[in-house]
């Protein structure tokens, strides 16, 4: 389904810029309602916790939104992430990450099986060299060699 909701409808129109037309998984239990309303809390958890480093709280905003709303190929299957931006995330904002998976957990009714990058279940970007019309997607967060920098981040919020 495309996604037509307002909580992440910035990180998905100035992220990702491939994906942003591309229809999005949406999980049937929670439905695009509940959906939303997990993703307005966890933006309301990132803003109250991660306000000391904007680097990371402008990441985490976007892969709340990119991961749970995750990008489908035309045959409605899943597009994966590179397990390299994946672990990058995870090096660069642990402890901001970490704080704000703890809270989400503790002031919602419910986390989204996509919600949270699983890094050890991703694959690398060489994975995909040899299968046609397949890909992981690299967030941008990271061209290892930092492709965000703090003005970019000031620019955006």
């Amino acid at each position: 389904m495309r996604y037509r909701g307002k909580v992440c409808s910035n990180s998905i129109n100035t992220t990702l810029l491939t994906y942003r037309h591309t229809p999005r998984f949406v999980d049937n239990k929670f439905g695009l309602l509940g959906t939303e309303q997990f993703l307005a809390s966890v933006t309301r958890v990132i803003n109250a916790l991660v306000n000391n480093d904007e680097k990371c709280r402008y990441i985490l905003r976007n892969m709340f939104c990119q991961y749970t709303l995750q990008p489908c190929y035309q045959d409605n299957t899943v597009i994966e992430y590179c397990k390299e931006d994946c672990e990058a995330i995870f090096r660069e904002c642990r402890g901001p990450l970490n704080q704000v998976i703890g809270a989400v957990k503790l002031y919602t009714d419910f986390l989204p099986d996509t919600g949270l990058p699983d890094c050890s279940k991703l694959k690398p970007f060489k994975y995909f060299a040899d299968k046609p019309n397949r890909t992981c997607i690299k967030t941008g967060f990271f061209g290892f060699s930092e492709s965000i920098t703090l003005k970019t981040v000031k620019d955006n919020y």
